[in-house]
């Protein structure tokens, strides 16, 4: 700001342990958010190396190029021996392994830091004849430098978060699909009623029609020898009228007529005799064998319509012990169907008896389940309810001191209300002594690129390293400069002139209007670089002091102690 034409530098100044209390706050709020992403895995099934792969393809597809790298190198590249061979990688990975980091081990970092910077460099990690890594070494060794930190899944096997159907359960399930199965019509399904029924159905008594002789062929009983006899007849009567003729002639000729007309008179006199006695005789034997036949007949019929009648009281027997026997079945039936629906019954409170314990052992696995998951959101979510404890002793106005210098040539010291509140947070916090810049700062990427700062995230790969963690956070109170069009906090440091400065305190900056969020990262070596210009990352420097104290003068002489 100017003042009567003379530039004037505003720099608020604090109690040494408010800026303790409130440096530490940030400390511990990056070390919070620099932890890998936390999923809800089951580690006691083991890293899952072969379902990582299948989930996560660009996984499978570099240890592919992994392996035709190694095969054409005809070496293979050995973690220790790199640390072994340089100094700085081995002091690096003692500052990035443990706990909170994704780096495990320090072999680990080594193969990190090599594939990302020591192939480039042209630096070497290799022992002849040795052989390639597993794939399930290397999806491992993915998942634990890289995708856990991304959120990558397939690895492990989430925990198990809803209750499953218990034994009880099925079986109540079972029992009642068995049910449903053979259904309760048991009256139309057998058991005794179906072949009673057949019984009935099938019983018929016969009829007794009585025989008629009209209807009777009555040749059937004629005698087969009424001919025989009536031809015998015949030629006995014959012969009695030859031997009636012969006499005739006789008498005849002793009276000397023979031949005479008194001769034939009486020869036809006895033939018509002989024809009437023959003829009567025939017809009384015809008429004897006639009546005989009807006799015959209508005695047969008789004896049928006895038996008719008799094999129908024989049937009506039959049928009345049919009936009792139906009965008897129908009753039998009825019982067991009553007793198979009492069965039905019974089932089925077995069943709902036991869906209904299967549903409270559901019920309390449900809530173990859901009382381990609120657990281990309490466990994740407890070191930032300990960072709101540690913000509450902040909240509210902190004491703090204005130096102005410039303008009027004097100073005046002022008691000022210092920052935020407890929704504000950390957030607060950090744009009181921001280390940051605008949302559209170009972040040169490793690749060559550049990205919006507001836009990288944790583990992207700049020019100034790999990135560790990310920070946004209120920027209306921070005092904002332009700096090689770069817009940046005064706070922030920058290699000048061959040392690092403030940017509040480098004639190149421009005082610039603020911006209402700011964005800040920190990076593997602790550089952010933007427009070809080198600034300081977040952090600035490795801090082993739990106490965040890297703002000011302090930190400027280790940096350039560091780069002297």
């Amino acid at each position: 700001m100017s003042k009567g034409g003379k530039s004037q530098t505003v720099q608020n100044t604090y109690p040494p342990e408010i800026m303790a209390a409130i440096t530490n706050n940030v400390g511990v709020a990056n070390d919070i958010a620099s932890k890998p992403f936390a999923g809800y895995y089951d580690y006691s099934k083991g890293f899952n190396s072969d379902n990582y792969m299948a989930q996560n393809q660009d996984v499978a597809k570099g240890y592919q190029d992994y392996l035709t790298n190694f095969k054409s190198n005809g070496a293979a590249f050995d973690p220790s021996a790199y640390l072994k061979n340089y100094g700085d990688v081995a002091a690096e990975a003692k500052k990035y392994v443990g706990s909170g980091s994704q780096f495990e081990t320090p072999e680990a970092y080594a193969q990190w830091h090599y594939d990302n910077y020591g192939k480039n460099e042209g630096r070497t990690g290799s022992v002849a004849g040795a052989t390639p890594m597993s794939a399930a070494d290397y999806a491992l060794q993915h998942w634990n430098t890289q995708g856990q930190t991304q959120g990558r899944t397939g690895g492990y096997d989430t925990r198990q978060l809803v209750a499953g159907l218990n034994g009880d359960q099925q079986a109540g399930f079972d029992l009642t699909r068995q049910m449903a199965g053979t259904g309760a019509n048991f009256l139309q399904n057998g058991f005794g009623w179906g072949k009673a029924n057949d019984m009935a159905t099938s019983f018929n008594a016969r009829d007794i029609a009585a025989g008629q002789l009209k209807d009777t062929n009555l040749n059937d009983y004629m005698s087969p020898y009424i001919s025989d006899v009536v031809n015998t007849t015949a030629g006995q009567i014959n012969r009695q009228n030859q031997i009636a003729l012969q006499n005739v002639g006789s008498q005849a000729m002793s009276q000397g007529a023979y031949g005479g007309s008194r001769q034939g008179v009486a020869q036809a006199e006895t033939n018509r005799a002989y024809g009437d006695t023959l003829a009567s005789t025939t017809a009384n034997l015809y008429n004897t064998g006639f009546q005989n036949a009807q006799q015959a007949a209508l005695a047969d019929i008789g004896n049928r319509l006895e038996a008719d009648r008799a094999n129908q009281s024989k049937d009506l027997s039959v049928g009345q012990i049919k009936l009792a026997a139906i009965r008897q079945m129908q009753d039998s039936a009825t019982a067991r169907n009553n007793a198979l629906l009492g069965q039905q019954q019974y089932d089925t409170n077995r069943a709902n008896a036991m869906l209904g314990i299967g549903g409270q052992q559901q019920q309390q696995q449900q809530a173990q389940l859901d009382s381990q998951y609120e657990q281990y959101l309490r466990s994740i979510g407890y070191p930032v309810d300990m960072l709101k404890v540690r913000q509450i002793p902040l909240n509210g106005a902190l004491p703090s001191t204005q130096t102005s210098s410039g303008g009027s040539g004097g100073s005046v010291a002022n008691t000022l209300g210092a920052v935020g509140s407890a929704a504000s947070g950390v957030a607060s916090i950090a744009g009181l002594f921001a280390l940051c810049f605008a949302p559209d700062t170009p972040v040169e990427m490793a690749d060559g690129t550049t990205k919006p700062i507001a836009e990288v995230r944790i583990g992207d790969e700049t020019r100034g390293g790999r990135v560790y963690s990310i920070i946004s956070a209120d920027g209306s109170g921070a005092d904002w400069f332009d700096y090689g069009g770069v817009r940046v906090t005064g706070s922030h440091a920058v290699h000048e002139g061959g040392r690092w400065v403030r940017i509040r305190d480098s004639a190149g900056a421009i005082p610039a209007s603020g911006c209402p969020v700011l964005h800040s990262i920190s990076t593997a070596r602790h550089e952010i670089w933007a427009n070809g210009i080198l600034f300081t990352d977040h952090d600035e420097v490795d801090r082993t002091d739990p106490v965040y104290a890297g703002l000011y003068d302090a930190t400027l002489a280790q940096l350039n102690a560091e780069a002297a």
